[in-house]
C-alpha cells in the first residue's frame, strides 16, 4: 500500500494580505488531486526567519518569494540558477532535502512569465521602456526588455546610480517612452499609494502594471483615463505561479 508522502510549499514575503498564491495552489491541489499538498503563507519580518522557517518545515519542497524578499534572500541560498543570478532576484525557491542536509536553490520565473504575458503586444515594436521600480521584479523587467533590445529608462522614488528619479520625469522624456511598467507595489491591495507622474499619457503609450490585486491600479486607471492601452499583473502571476510550480517538482 502506497505511503502518503505529505508535501509542503509556500510563500515569503512581508505583508502577505495582498497575495493570491495561498489561494492559487490551494485549488491547484484541488483540481489535480495532489492530496497532502499544502501551501502556507509565511510572513517573515525579517529575512533571518527563512532558517528557522526551513527548520520547522522539513516537509518543505518550495517557496516563492515576494516582495521585498526577492534581492534580500540571495545571501540565504546555496546556489542560483543562471537567470536568477544574472537577474540578481529571486521568486522561487527549490528546497532539496539531501541525507541530513537541505540545499535551497534559487530561480527567477518573473522574467519569463513577464514576457509571455506581453506575448500579443509585441508586435506593437515598442521604442523605448520607461520602467519604475528598483526592487527584484524591476531587475527581472529589465532583462527580459534588454533581452528584447528595447531601451529602458529606469526610474526610481529616491536617487540611485543608473536611475531617474520622479521630480525629473518631463513631458518630453514621457513622450518618448512608448511603453510604460510599474514594477513597484505602490497601488497594490494594502500597500501605500503614491501618485505618478503621469499626466501627460496619450492613447500612443501602453501601461504594463504587474500588480494583479486589485485588477485596476491608479496607475492603469490613469493611462485609461487617457485612452492609452492598460494591461495588468494577473496573466503574469498565473505563468509564474505554474513556472515555479514544475521548478518545485522537477
Amino acid at each position: 500500500m502506497a505511503h502518503n508522502v505529505v508535501k509542503e510549499f509556500g510563500i515569503i514575503g512581508f505583508p502577505l494580505s495582498h497575495s493570491r498564491s495561498p489561494e492559487y495552489f490551494r485549488l491547484k491541489f484541488e483540481r489535480e488531486n495532489l492530496a497532502w499538498h499544502f501551501y502556507h503563507s509565511f510572513e517573515l519580518e525579517n529575512i533571518f526567519q527563512i532558517h528557522p522557517l526551513i527548520k520547522n518545515y522539513p516537509f518543505l519542497y518550495g517557496l516563492n518569494v515576494t516582495i521585498p524578499y526577492k534581492q534580500a534572500v540571495i545571501p540565504h541560498l546555496y546556489r542560483l540558477d543562471e537567470t536568477a543570478e544574472k537577474i540578481g532576484a529571486v521568486n522561487a525557491i527549490k528546497i532539496i532535502h539531501v541525507g541530513n542536509t537541505t540545499e535551497l536553490v534559487g530561480y527567477n520565473t518573473d522574467a519569463a512569465a513577464f514576457l509571455e504575458s506581453m506575448n500579443e503586444v509585441w508586435e506593437l515594436n515598442f521604442q523605448q521602456a520607461m520602467l519604475f521600480g528598483s526592487g527584484g521584479a524591476a531587475a527581472a523587467a529589465h532583462y527580459a526588455l534588454t533581452g528584447k533590445g528595447i531601451p529602458v529608462t529606469r526610474i526610481s522614488r529616491t536617487e540611485k546610480e543608473g536611475y531617474l528619479t520622479y521630480s525629473q520625469l518631463t513631458p518630453q522624456l514621457l513622450a518618448e517612452h512608448d511603453l510604460l511598467i510599474n514594477a513597484t507595489p505602490v497601488g497594490m491591495l494594502n500597500h501605500p499609494t503614491r501618485s505618478f507622474p503621469l499626466d501627460n499619457l496619450t492613447e500612443k503609450h501602453y501601461l504594463f502594471d504587474m500588480i494583479y490585486n486589485p485588477v485596476e491600479t491608479p496607475f492603469l486607471i490613469s493611462g485609461k483615463e487617457k485612452g492609452a492601452k492598460i494591461l495588468n499583473g494577473e496573466r503574469m502571476f498565473v505563468l509564474q505561479a505554474e513556472k515555479s510550480w514544475e521548478i518545485f517538482v522537477g
